[in-house]
């Protein structure tokens, strides 16, 4: 199994793949129910591969048994937020793409990982572990991992540095409820805690919280899907990589 799979097409799914292929992390199959989605998003991002030098293939997928021999299925499938909207205002409408998908990823992928990419995606996460019947410890929300990667990016802003240098914890759902646990965040080694002061430490937590809701707003024909898609790579990296 030395390829990923990525279910849904869309400015998530599509920015997965080519942050996957762009960091040389493996193959990716790109599967969407909209006829010729996946085939056009799969050749335009192949068409840059000369110039970004990337070897690893995007190809579309004509049916859902991709992934049968995938390492890893991403589903990125669903509706996205529109200003003013909750996450958790996507369940209903987003759980009916569960319902459908999670039973046949377990029947043809019952080896792979799961990771989750749906909003609201704590409770979509969870209710796909419900449905597939799958080892939960191999389902996972992105949530965590993209609230990380956006308290490092204030923190560096904050601080002037480079975000590379910043190690950050979050933990709880992907929400504002998220809680940013600073005395486990360092700079270089060094406690995040004793190079900001109180409010600075409150302002970027605060920042953290409200990052999708302040994208949603300002682009308001669009999620954020940057970040979101680097977090995904990030994680597959780890996985693939054992």
């Amino acid at each position: 199994m030395h390829y990923v799979t990525v279910i849904g097409s869309g400015n998530v799914g599509a920015n997965t793949a080519f942050f996957i292929a762009e960091k040389g992390i493996t193959d990716v199959a790109l599967y969407d129910i909209r006829d010729g989605i996946a085939t056009g998003k799969g050749l335009d991002m192949m068409e840059a591969a000369p110039i970004r030098k990337y070897r690893n293939r995007i190809w579309p997928a004509k049916t859902l048994d991709v992934i049968a021999d995938t390492e890893t299925v991403i589903l990125t499938a669903g509706k996205v937020r529109s200003p003013g909207m909750k996450r958790e205002d996507l369940f209903e409408e987003n759980r009916s793409i569960v319902a459908e998908l999670a039973p046949e990823i377990a029947r043809l992928a019952p080896d792979a990982r799961i990771l989750i990419a749906t909003e609201p995606v704590d409770l979509i996460t969870t209710e796909f572990a419900r449905l597939c019947g799958l080892d939960r410890s191999r389902i996972m929300g992105i949530g965590g991992c993209l609230d990380v990667t956006r308290l490092r990016y204030f923190a560096s802003r904050e601080l002037g540095l480079s975000p590379e240098n910043i190690s950050a914890t979050v933990i709880g759902r992907h929400s504002d409820a998220m809680i940013a646990i600073l005395r486990y965040c360092s700079v270089s080694g060094l406690p995040l805690t004793s190079l900001l002061s109180e409010e600075q430490q409150n302002k970027i937590v605060e920042q953290t919280r409200r990052a999708g809701d302040l994208i949603v707003g300002m682009a308001q024909r669009a999620s954020a899907f940057y970040a979101p898609s680097a977090a995904i790579a990030d994680l597959v990296d780890a996985i693939h990589m054992d």
